[in-house]
């Protein structure tokens, strides 16, 4: 069973990512055709030894989380069976706890799902603009989250930053990065060009 799952996922990451590059190429290129600059590479296909790495690195992220979620759900499954047991617990106990961790298994795959979508697709479309030679961003707070940051939407939001050196992206651990890249962060980032940075 681990094995057919196994290939189904590394199967369905491969196509993720696949459409994902490929919205990826769409939104770049239109977004750097927008700006009207003369300075700038407009194509299509746009590949980078960059782009190469972080793809292979959201196929390795992504499958390792998909993979989890089986391995998760079996040694939940089997403590809530051996609790049954030791505990004596009827037919129906056991399966209110049965449906209590697929919710849970279900909840957390559509997490997945969402959250490694926006990462995987603001990491590619970061590596592209950087292709082109944009060199800075715009961090736009869009609000999308339950739980927005309030650092992301009250500190970060509309400031412009280096791709080169991104700003710190959660104020507690002092971490650097981009949107998209904590754990259901919604943020996105907007090309700029400055004609500064020739």
């Amino acid at each position: 069973y681990i094995k057919i799952y196994n290939k189904f996922a590394e199967n369905t990451v491969r196509t993720f990512v696949n459409k994902t590059l490929s919205n990826s190429d769409k939104t770049v290129s239109k977004s750097i055709e927008n700006m009207n600059s003369e300075e700038l590479k407009v194509k299509r296909n746009i590949q980078s030894p960059e782009i190469d790495s972080t793809v292979e690195a959201i196929v390795s992220e992504n499958l390792s989380l998909i993979k989890s979620i089986p391995e998760e759900f079996f040694k939940k499954l089997t403590f809530a069976m051996s609790q049954a047991v030791q505990n004596g617990q009827s037919l129906t106990a056991f399966k209110k706890q049965l449906m209590k961790i697929k919710g849970m298994t279900e909840r957390r795959a559509s997490m997945i799902a969402k959250d490694q979508s926006n990462k995987a697709y603001n990491a590619i479309s970061r590596r592209k603009l950087q292709a082109c030679g944009v060199k800075q961003f715009e961090w736009i707070h869009t609000g999308i989250a339950k739980v927005p940051r309030p650092y992301h939407k009250n500190v970060l939001n509309h400031k412009i930053f280096e791709f080169d050196n991104p700003p710190i992206i959660d104020p507690s651990t002092k971490v650097r990065g981009y949107p998209a890249q904590l754990i259901n962060c919604r943020c996105m980032m907007r090309p700029v060009v400055s004609f500064e940075h020739k």
